[in-house]
């Protein structure tokens, strides 16, 4: 009979589709609870997904797999037996992790955080799988586990051997993390661009791929339902990023101490372990980003309560140690998911605006938490690597703005000498042409700012001396030989740029050392 009203509840029609709905939904009452989520699980298994979907396959497929997904669930809430939740929950669980492990390039492709029209038929299946799981986590949090959210082992080293109240509160917090890793990291928000005109209003940078999102009105964003209920069920049931961290490092400690195949044979037996539903450091990240998006710009755009999913205690100098590794993580991927991106240099974003320490050559060295990639540790300067790679590669002109002006906020917070050996990285050994000529623009930054606290202060810095002819012209003006030759015009003028921002900085060090005269000697001498 279910079978039979999938024409309804696949119909564009909305009245045939509430009375479809509200059909099976009485016949989910009927039947035997046991019967309906094992005849569930049979049609679950056999829809089939694929990334070449149209619009239209896609929202029928979608429906027919929410309505399965939900009967499924309406008959785990007739079931009291743990060992029935134990039996299927796992399926489902792995039902999600099969489908958006399959749709999650038509997520990135597809799904729009801002529209001025109702959303499109992508959008609306996207939401539809999301708030199912939604749905799904809400019930094993509150229906299937009996300990309070401060009774979880957070500091466990092995999930597989907790009591059952523990494996299915971690089961939705996997779920929950599954949610952010597959579907929330792959929504373009403009996070970096919006927290930056927000807090940085001198600026005003315009994506043109999505237009201006200067409306606060709810249903211009589609997808806001889902993430402020997800941020609520998040904070209600302790899924903050620090303790999904905790968890997740102290269990992949443990993995590397014992190894793998020492625990392989208590999968089938433990049926839900940190092995067969692994936490993603990627997953933590987006987690991050969200909490912040929830404390910084959600209230601010929508004049909205935040759902105090970040601590307000926590010191920012903190946060840039524990967990800038994870963060950078999104960076090492394509230069093209600017959705990845976008919410790591938000997080970059905050840090620079919120830490006022001065740095010094050794802390520059000083190795951070990871992982970053396969490394467990990394040092200050690698994360200014990175940005330059982004800034010089990402297509997208905003990012690249930001790219920049997070190494200049970085650049600020050195001395001198860190300072001129982050300069000389970048002339001497960046292979992007347009990282070494933004380099150039930074240099004249540092220059002009010494002279204007040389006026005001009489402070004397290394970049009005002539360390600056000594050291930085001669990396500048490198000549290539290629230039010289008839036959390489072409490579000239790929460096025109660069040509061109040197000789400006040189006329403009010119000009503005003429009243001081602290590095004309070098110039004469030459």
């Amino acid at each position: 009979m279910i079978r039979h009203l999938h024409a309804f509840l696949c119909s564009f029609e909305n009245d045939l589709q509430h009375y479809g709905y509200t059909c099976a939904s009485a016949l989910s009452q009927i039947l035997d609870p046991h019967e309906l989520a094992e005849h569930m699980m049979d049609e679950l298994i056999c829809i089939s997904w694929n990334t070449d979907m149209s619009e239209h396959a896609f929202i029928q497929t979608s429906v027919q797999s929410v309505l399965y997904f939900e009967l499924f669930g309406k008959a785990l809430e007739r079931m009291t037996d743990h060992r029935d939740w134990m039996l299927f929950l796992p399926f489902l669980a792995n039902y999600v992790q099969r489908t958006w492990t399959c749709i999650e390039s038509i997520i990135r492709d597809h799904s729009v955080f801002y529209c001025e029209d109702a959303p499109n038929f992508w959008n609306q299946a996207i939401i539809l799988h999301a708030s199912s799981v939604l749905d799904l986590i809400e019930f094993i949090h509150s229906r299937t586990v009996i300990t309070s959210v401060s009774e979880f082992p957070i500091h466990t080293t092995d999930i597989g051997l907790e009591n059952g109240d523990a494996k299915r509160r971690y089961l939705a917090y996997y779920l929950h993390m599954l949610l952010h890793e597959m579907v929330f990291l792959n929504v373009d928000m403009d996070l970096s661009k919006t927290y930056y005109d927000l807090y940085h209003p001198k600026y005003n940078i315009q994506r043109s791929k999505q237009g201006n999102r200067s409306s606060t009105k709810r249903e211009h964003f589609p997808l806001l339902e889902v993430i402020c209920r997800s941020a609520n069920i998040a904070s209600l049931h302790g899924m903050t990023f620090i303790r999904m961290c905790q968890l997740k490092r102290q269990l992949d400690e443990n993995e590397k101490i014992l190894g793998k195949d020492a625990h392989m044979f208590n999968d089938d037996s433990q049926i839900i372990n940190s092995r067969l539903y692994p936490i993603d450091f990627h997953g933590i990240a987006t987690l991050i980003s969200m909490s912040m998006y929830d404390r910084y710009i959600y209230p601010a755009v929508f004049h909205c309560k935040s759902s105090h999913l970040m601590p307000t205690v926590l010191s920012s100098m903190w946060i840039g140690k524990e967990y800038t590794g994870i963060m950078l993580n999104l960076l090492l991927g394509s230069p093209e998911l600017v959705c990845h991106i976008d919410k790591c240099i938000f997080f970059l974003l905050y840090l620079g605006d919120d830490i006022d320490t001065q740095f010094h050559f050794e802390d520059i060295e000083k190795k951070m938490k990871g992982p970053l990639g396969k490394e467990n540790e990394f040092s200050s300067m690698k994360c200014i690597e990175i940005l330059s790679s982004v800034a010089s590669t990402c297509p997208n002109s905003s990012i690249r703005f930001l790219c920049f002006q997070l190494i200049k906020r970085a650049l600020e917070l050195g001395d001198d000498e860190v300072r001129v050996f982050c300069l000389m990285e970048f002339l001497d050994r960046c292979p992007y042409v347009s990282m070494k000529t933004a380099a150039i623009s930074l240099l004249k930054d540092q220059i002009d700012r010494s002279y204007t606290q040389y006026d005001k202060e009489k402070i004397q810095s290394v970049f009005i001396t002539p360390f600056v002819y000594d050291k930085f012209f001669k990396v500048i003006f490198n000549v290539k030989d290629t230039w010289m030759k008839s036959t390489s015009h072409a490579e000239f003028w790929d460096d025109y740029s660069y040509i061109m921002q040197g000789l400006n900085m040189y006329l403009f060090l010119l000009i503005r050392d003429k009243k001081h005269n602290l590095v004309m000697n070098s110039f004469s001498l030459s």
